[in-house]
């Protein structure tokens, strides 16, 4: 199934997912800001705008992961409105690797990222907290299976990807 979509600016990605009252054209306004600093793509649900309904079952955050295969997307920030917004987070449910929390502080240094989930080290002194925050998140994820890891962030600053299993080991 093609669905309706544009492409507009450069940098990393926003996808903006319509209200199940709209199309893509509710974006308009944030559309031209954003594609000032990001790639961003709008496109239209199965039903709506310009993509057609079809008879067959469908499944809208299906159809956004196949969008954004197509398109050769690996990492997004998914923008949904009303229906948008459960689309995005089931489509974040069904593929957990597209979710990172990044910053634009200083980042990580290349020799600290294996230190910085040790219980109490830090990178600076700092007058507060203990230096167990990392080492918790670090925990907590593998008590749940997962995996934690740190990267340099797109614009500076340090990118945490936390990938679980959708079903615990037997």
């Amino acid at each position: 199934m093609q669905l309706h979509h544009e492409i507009a600016g450069s940098g990393d990605t926003i996808v903006l997912i319509h209200a199940g009252i709209a199309d893509s054209r509710m974006w308009t306004p944030q559309w031209r800001r954003y594609a000032e600093d990001y790639q961003v793509v709008r496109y239209d649900m199965r039903g709506f705008g310009q993509s057609p309904l079809p008879p067959e079952p469908y499944q809208h955050a299906q159809d956004l992961l196949d969008l954004l295969d197509r398109l050769e997307i690996e990492r997004a920030v998914l923008i949904g409105n009303s229906l948008g917004g459960r689309v995005a987070l089931e489509a974040t449910l069904a593929r957990p690797q597209l979710v990172t929390v990044s910053d634009e502080g200083a980042g990580v240094p290349l020799d600290q990222r294996e230190r910085i989930f040790e219980p109490f080290h830090r990178l600076q002194p700092r007058p507060r907290g203990a230096g167990l925050g990392l080492n918790l998140v670090q925990e907590i994820v593998r008590w749940h299976h997962g995996n934690i890891a740190v990267a340099d962030a797109p614009r500076g600053g340090a990118a945490f990807t936390i990938t679980l299993p959708l079903a615990l080991p037997k």
